[in-house]
Protein backbone atom coordinates (compact mmCIF):
# COMPACT_ATOMS: atom_id res chain seq x y z
CA UNK A 1 0.00 0.00 0.00
CA UNK A 2 1.00 3.49 -0.90
CA UNK A 3 2.61 6.03 1.77
CA UNK A 4 -1.08 8.37 2.75
CA UNK A 5 -0.57 11.89 2.07
CA UNK A 6 -2.64 14.49 4.33
CA UNK A 7 -3.82 17.18 1.64
CA UNK A 8 -6.29 20.18 2.43
CA UNK A 9 -8.79 21.18 0.19
CA UNK A 10 -11.19 24.10 -0.20
CA UNK A 11 -14.87 23.21 -1.57
CA UNK A 12 -18.04 25.47 -2.21
CA UNK A 13 -20.50 24.89 0.81
CA UNK A 14 -22.45 22.42 -1.85
CA UNK A 15 -20.16 20.25 -3.39
CA UNK A 16 -18.56 19.47 0.81
CA UNK A 17 -22.06 19.30 1.89
CA UNK A 18 -22.57 16.56 -1.11
CA UNK A 19 -19.79 14.55 -0.73
CA UNK A 20 -20.18 14.16 3.27
CA UNK A 21 -23.41 13.23 2.14
CA UNK A 22 -22.08 10.56 -0.16
CA UNK A 23 -19.41 9.27 1.95
CA UNK A 24 -22.48 8.58 4.73
CA UNK A 25 -24.16 6.74 2.19
CA UNK A 26 -21.41 4.61 1.17
CA UNK A 27 -20.18 4.49 5.04
CA UNK A 28 -16.99 5.97 4.28
CA UNK A 29 -14.81 8.47 5.57
CA UNK A 30 -15.01 11.39 3.09
CA UNK A 31 -10.79 11.04 1.85
CA UNK A 32 -11.28 7.43 0.90
CA UNK A 33 -14.41 9.10 -1.42
CA UNK A 34 -12.00 11.36 -2.86
CA UNK A 35 -9.40 8.94 -3.37
CA UNK A 36 -11.94 6.28 -5.15
CA UNK A 37 -12.91 9.38 -7.23
CA UNK A 38 -9.85 10.35 -8.28
CA UNK A 39 -8.41 7.12 -8.72
CA UNK A 40 -11.53 6.67 -11.36
CA UNK A 41 -10.37 9.79 -12.99
CA UNK A 42 -6.54 9.30 -13.56
CA UNK A 43 -8.17 5.24 -14.61
CA UNK A 44 -10.07 6.89 -17.19
CA UNK A 45 -7.46 9.53 -18.13
CA UNK A 46 -5.43 6.35 -18.51
CA UNK A 47 -7.82 4.56 -20.66
CA UNK A 48 -7.92 7.75 -23.27
CA UNK A 49 -4.53 8.00 -23.61
CA UNK A 50 -4.20 4.36 -24.51
CA UNK A 51 -7.41 4.18 -26.83
CA UNK A 52 -5.81 7.44 -28.69
CA UNK A 53 -2.42 5.08 -28.80
CA UNK A 54 -3.84 2.18 -30.22
CA UNK A 55 -5.94 4.39 -32.69
CA UNK A 56 -2.77 5.73 -33.93
CA UNK A 57 -1.18 2.68 -34.05
CA UNK A 58 -3.95 1.07 -36.54
CA UNK A 59 -3.93 4.16 -38.95
CA UNK A 60 -0.03 3.69 -38.90
CA UNK A 61 -0.86 -0.03 -39.84
CA UNK A 62 -3.49 0.59 -42.24
CA UNK A 63 -1.30 2.94 -43.83
CA UNK A 64 1.70 0.55 -43.89
CA UNK A 65 -0.57 -2.42 -45.19
CA UNK A 66 -1.68 -0.32 -48.09
CA UNK A 67 1.79 1.37 -49.16
CA UNK A 68 2.95 -2.49 -48.94
CA UNK A 69 -0.13 -3.50 -51.45
CA UNK A 70 1.86 -2.64 -54.83
CA UNK A 71 5.07 -4.36 -53.38
CA UNK A 72 3.31 -7.27 -52.26
CA UNK A 73 1.45 -7.86 -55.87
CA UNK A 74 4.77 -7.55 -57.59
CA UNK A 75 6.40 -10.09 -55.41
CA UNK A 76 3.45 -12.53 -56.27
CA UNK A 77 2.64 -11.90 -59.70
CA UNK A 78 1.99 -15.04 -61.17
CA UNK A 79 1.60 -17.05 -57.97
CA UNK A 80 -1.01 -18.63 -56.94
CA UNK A 81 -2.28 -19.38 -53.86
CA UNK A 82 -3.65 -22.49 -54.77
CA UNK A 83 -0.36 -23.78 -54.92
CA UNK A 84 1.43 -23.07 -51.77
CA UNK A 85 0.80 -25.63 -49.18
CA UNK A 86 -1.32 -26.20 -47.12
CA UNK A 87 -0.84 -27.12 -43.18
CA UNK A 88 -2.59 -30.36 -42.39
CA UNK A 89 -5.38 -30.24 -39.69
CA UNK A 90 -3.24 -31.67 -36.83
CA UNK A 91 -0.71 -28.86 -37.90
CA UNK A 92 -2.82 -25.78 -37.86
CA UNK A 93 -3.85 -26.76 -33.99
CA UNK A 94 -0.31 -27.50 -32.89
CA UNK A 95 -0.92 -31.34 -32.51
CA UNK A 96 0.13 -33.98 -33.80
CA UNK A 97 -0.28 -36.18 -36.92
CA UNK A 98 -0.91 -39.99 -36.59
CA UNK A 99 2.76 -41.06 -38.08
CA UNK A 100 4.54 -38.79 -35.03
CA UNK A 101 2.54 -40.39 -32.38
CA UNK A 102 4.68 -41.99 -29.76
CA UNK A 103 4.30 -45.71 -29.31
CA UNK A 104 3.58 -47.79 -26.55
CA UNK A 105 5.72 -50.59 -25.18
Amino acid sequence: MSTVQRISISLPQDLAEFLRGKASEQRMPVSAVVAELVTQWRKRQHDELMEEGYREFADEMLAFARDSEPLVAELLQGESWAEQPQPTKSHRKGGRNAASKPTSR
